[in-house]
């Protein structure tokens, strides 16, 4: 079923509406910003948090397709395609998309994390589409690192072993299945390179 506007995050969390403050605190010691897109206006208001993500220091309200242009090249099909998918009621409305963007006015390179619901009216029209972001380039910087830290030691442990002197092989499972064996161990077994 479809989220209907009537259903806002206001009415599930009375206490923040009594205490805006209480919300604040929490989302500044998480890093969050909170952004909308009214699906109508095609206009996006982003709190400080989320103009940052974007390199911006002065504009609250934005088009779409103004914003849509700091997003890195190579992942604006998935977001348009996530949008797109959303606002059409996919998956419940929602939202989850992790990117790059290019600030606009400082130039520099961010991870963000974008997650949201759509709500629609009953006819089934999206009427309101907005949720939080964050910024997540320290983790994924530092996750991409170890993925190639890793790809560069299993690269010089193949090199090694194919290299090696001695018959070098990796036996797998209980039936000691050869796999990766260097020319010295297919040589001393006598069998081809296709033994895994």
């Amino acid at each position: 079923m479809k989220p209907i506007l009537e259903n806002s995050y206001s009415s599930f969390y009375p206490d923040l509406k009594e205490d805006p403050d209480r919300l604040q605190f929490a989302m500044m010691a998480a890093g969050v910003g909170i952004w909308e897109l009214d699906p109508v206006s095609n206009q996006v208001l982003w709190d400080d948090r989320c103009r940052e993500l974007f390199g911006l220091a002065k504009e609250n309200k934005i088009e779409f397709d103004k914003a849509i242009k700091f997003i890195h090249p190579d992942d604006l099909d998935g977001v348009l395609a996530a949008v797109s998918s959303a606002l059409k009621g996919e998956n419940g409305g929602r939202y989850d998309m992790r990117y790059r963007t290019i600030g606009a006015d400082d130039g520099k390179l961010r991870w963000v994390h974008f997650s949201g619901q759509a709500y629609f009216d009953h006819d089934g029209n999206p009427t309101k589409f907005g949720g939080i972001a964050q910024d997540i380039t320290d983790y994924t910087e530092t996750l991409l690192r170890s993925e190639r830290a890793l790809q560069e030691s299993e690269e010089r442990f193949r090199t090694v072993v194919s290299s090696a002197p001695a018959g070098i092989a990796l036996f797998v499972g209980r039936d000691l299945i050869i796999e990766m064996p260097n020319q010295a161990i297919i040589d001393i077994i006598g069998k081809g390179p296709d033994i895994a």
